[in-house]
């Protein structure tokens, strides 16, 4: 006997699923929007704008990263550094030419990504310990991830 479950995952964002995520998570999210990981220290000294956000509720992704620490990625004329501000809270700063409020909207943008991909990983994680298998996935146009799962009971 098999059973068919669809779930579509839409959260609020005060919602707090970001406990224990990994560095390939914000990899995910950042790649997801056209982003590789930095493994040098830019050059100082450019011209360019800078904006720091936030990121809600996703303390954990900076919760191994002591002071100090980032993890960067860069591409289309932009540096996202993911970091721990000084209140130990995950925090992102973008970097580039681009004008401030293209800054800021990059930086939610990558922020909501994170959140999303983060969730999605604890969701299908969750489900294959609960003997959930993913049978079809599908992504629309605004983001939404459609997972159709098959739950097999002997």
């Amino acid at each position: 006997m098999s059973c068919s479950i669809f779930l579509i995952v839409n959260l609020p964002a005060g919602v707090n699923l970001l406990v224990g995520a990994m560095p390939a998570i914000i990899a995910l999210a950042a790649e997801a929007l056209g982003l590789e990981r930095e493994n040098s220290v830019p050059v100082a000294g450019r011209e360019e704008n800078r904006v720091d956000l936030g990121v809600n509720n996703a303390a954990e992704v900076t919760a191994g990263l002591s002071a100090g620490q980032s993890i960067s990625f860069s591409g289309r004329g932009v540096r996202a550094t993911f970091y721990p501000d000084s209140e130990g809270r995950a925090a992102v700063r973008v970097e580039g030419r681009a004008p401030e409020a293209e800054l800021r909207a990059l930086g939610e943008a990558l922020s909501k990504k994170l959140i999303q991909q983060y969730a999605y990983h604890r969701l299908v994680t969750e489900m294959k310990t609960r003997g959930m298998n993913v049978v079809e996935e599908e992504v629309e146009a605004d983001g939404t991830v459609r997972l159709r799962v098959r739950v097999f009971q002997g």
